[in-house]
């Protein structure tokens, strides 16, 4: 009786252990896909042929917090504060760079300024309509896409 009673708590004791691991795990993936990584679906067609409408991607969240976003890559960005709107699109020119303004004027970026074009020109509305962004703008760096 006593050799079934110790089976019963060492598999009680190994039930414990591994379900707090699973728990743990779990709780960690809710953390990183919340704060870390986002999912989101690609809305229009500003950034064909790259991205199609309805496709996947992934936003690393964390990766402007340590390096400044380049020319060429691809950022989800949020602008205004009533009604938020997040848009993707590609960065252009960064602080520092010499842009051409749709006016026939010329400007140069200011630290912490961003400015961002759709792939498909003539189906977005990006920095040429908006100006440029300011860092605080980025939401993410689009990682990865799904088909």
């Amino acid at each position: 009786m006593t050799n079934l009673t110790t089976k019963a708590t060492r598999g009680l004791r190994y039930g414990y252990y591994f379900g707090s691991r699973i728990m743990a795990a779990l709780v960690a993936i809710l953390l990183v896909q919340g704060f870390i990584i986002t999912f989101s679906r690609v809305e229009g067609s500003s950034m064909l042929p790259t991205l199609a409408p309805g496709q996947l991607i992934v936003i690393n969240r964390l990766q402007t917090t340590f390096t400044s976003p380049k020319v060429g890559d691809i950022v989800v960005i949020q602008l205004g504060t009533t009604n938020p709107v997040r848009m993707v699109k590609r960065i252009s020119a960064v602080a520092g760079t010499t842009i051409h303004l749709p006016t026939g004027e010329t400007a140069v970026l200011q630290e912490d300024q961003f400015y961002v074009l759709g792939d498909n020109s003539s189906q977005s509305i990006d920095s040429r309509s908006y100006g440029p962004i300011p860092a605080s703008a980025i939401v993410g760096t689009v990682t990865t896409w799904l088909q």
